[in-house]
């Protein structure tokens, strides 16, 4: 969701992106550009250091109500960006898809990769869906709140392995989501 396309910007997907190729590794970045417009076109690119990009928008219900706009934001882009990887990419070519939290956003996508065979599916964590999207009043307390929790738990168990950004986080992801004999690392 965070991949600057601009010359000039880096993030941490841009910047492992780089290091991969840099390291002799083919490397494939479907970008859902979640603060693109819904009109926007899906488009390709190479970078120049050799990355291919496949950027498409985050889907989302027009609607007054920002709640339902961003609740359908993550069920409908998950479902856009399962298709663009259907049709852009040989993902049975992969040996290891990475993604970033919240796996509901993309929720069609993380079966969609396992269905593949993709061997190495990680997740990298820097927050925590959708506790903190409660805190920060973007989902509401009660039966939302625990659906939306089940539903990341869910997500969760289809990756291989699962990376936090720092010692804390691992330490908050064991006590609140359930990962079975794996544990989390930093």
């Amino acid at each position: 969701m965070q991949y600057p396309t601009e010359a000039g910007q880096s993030y941490l997907t841009t910047e492992l992106a780089d290091a991969l190729v840099g390291a002799g590794h083919r490397v494939e970045v479907l970008h859902l550009d979640w603060n693109a417009g819904t009109a926007f076109p899906t488009h390709e690119f190479v970078t120049t250091s050799g990355v291919r990009v496949v950027r498409c928008a985050a889907r989302s219900v027009p609607s007054a109500s920002a709640m339902l706009r961003n609740a359908s934001k993550f069920v409908l882009s998950g479902r856009a960006a399962a298709q663009v990887a259907r049709t852009r990419f040989d993902l049975e070519s992969f040996d290891a898809a990475i993604a970033w939290m919240p796996a509901t956003a993309i929720s069609p996508l993380v079966g969609l990769m396992r269905r593949a065979g993709i061997r190495n599916r990680i997740l990298f964590i820097w927050d925590f869906f959708p506790e903190h999207y409660h805190e920060i009043g973007r989902i509401p307390g009660g039966l939302a709140l625990r659906i939306a929790h089940s539903w990341e738990q869910r997500l969760l168990k289809q990756f291989t392995a699962i990376i936090c950004t720092l010692p804390a986080n691992a330490r908050y992801l064991r006590q609140r989501f359930n990962l079975g004999p794996r544990s989390a690392s930093w």
